[in-house]
């Protein structure tokens, strides 16, 4: 999987740890289903060609928007921790821009395109503007993530422990 944007962690705070240690299955099962819906949150939001923070979204191919993987990664230390973002290689370009670069032919000796005056050995590319649409994503997301998915998680596991 590409380098991903996004990133959710969950670290333990004392009562999670005296909770997990009550439950530790269950504590786990029901953080790792919070992180679960809290990265298809942000895959449906990602996804959604008519939500305001979309992806940026290539009129010929969609593929950036298509290609979203998210993953839940093992347990290290306290803290859970699941991954999504766009796995197309170009995916860092868009995101952070790029400065200027020059563009060559990889098997001609000359780039032609319709409308240009003639062939040419190279052109200059001014760069891609910046477009960090994976923070704009994971805010837009934050509400449901916090007040239904973690809420409902450690609600379950309050009662648990309590049990």
């Amino acid at each position: 999987m590409a380098r991903p944007f996004v990133t959710v962690t969950v670290s333990g705070e004392e009562k999670l740890q005296e909770g997990f240690e009550k439950a530790p299955k269950f504590t786990h099962n029901q953080l790792q289903r919070a992180i679960k819906a809290a990265l298809l949150t942000i895959d449906k939001n990602a996804t959604d060609q008519n939500f305001q923070f979309k992806t940026p979204r290539s009129e010929r191919t969609g593929r950036l928007q298509q290609s979203f993987s998210q993953g839940i990664d093992l347990p290290q230390g306290n803290s859970l921790t699941g991954s999504i973002g766009p796995t197309v290689k170009y995916a860092k370009f868009v995101h952070e821009g790029t400065g200027p670069f020059r563009i060559k032919p990889k098997s001609k000796k000359a780039l032609d395109w319709p409308g240009a005056d003639h062939p040419v050995k190279s052109v200059r590319h001014p760069g891609i503007e910046a477009n960090p649409f994976m923070p704009r994503i994971a805010k837009a997301a934050e509400p449901e993530i916090k007040n239904k998915h973690f809420k409902t998680a450690l609600q379950r596991i309050a009662n648990k422990i309590a049990e």
